[in-house]
């Protein structure tokens, strides 16, 4: 059932804007998601969310795999904290000027020996941005 059928409203998100939660403006595609990378922070689009040109997306994972498996994979939990759209500002300030800041949750995933665990931001269309090193709560 398309979402169209269903009557929800799915963002449609231009590749530009995604490239720009990249340091280096690079977009990899992993897991049926496009993954940006930028200082402590490792973004995921779902791939159906995306719109424009995508020929220029690198097929591949900028990080250890274990890392985009973990943010993506592990289940959303009944006390994970709902952000107010203030909090989602502070914490991933380009998430919140390029999606609705409204419904966003946050939470703590594991990930693995380099990275112990890094805090989840989940958009409730699917997009993730998890916070690494001294962005991590």
């Amino acid at each position: 059932m398309t979402a169209r059928a269903t009557g929800l409203l799915v963002p449609q998100v231009p590749v530009a804007v995604v490239a720009g939660f990249a340091a280096d403006g690079r977009v990899w595609r992993a897991f049926d998601h496009l993954v940006t990378t930028g200082p402590g922070t490792l973004a995921l689009f779902p791939v159906g969310l995306v719109d424009g040109d995508l020929t220029r997306v690198t097929d591949g994972c900028p990080v250890p795999w274990q890392e985009v498996w973990a943010v993506l994979d592990t289940p959303c939990t009944p006390w994970d904290v709902a952000l107010a759209p203030e909090v989602l500002a502070r914490l991933a300030p380009k998430a919140a000027a390029h999606l609705s800041p409204y419904g966003w949750t946050r939470d703590v995933v594991p990930a693995q020996a380099a990275v112990p665990s890094m805090t989840r931001l989940v958009a409730p269309c699917g997009v993730r941005v998890a916070l690494l090193g001294a962005n991590h709560d």
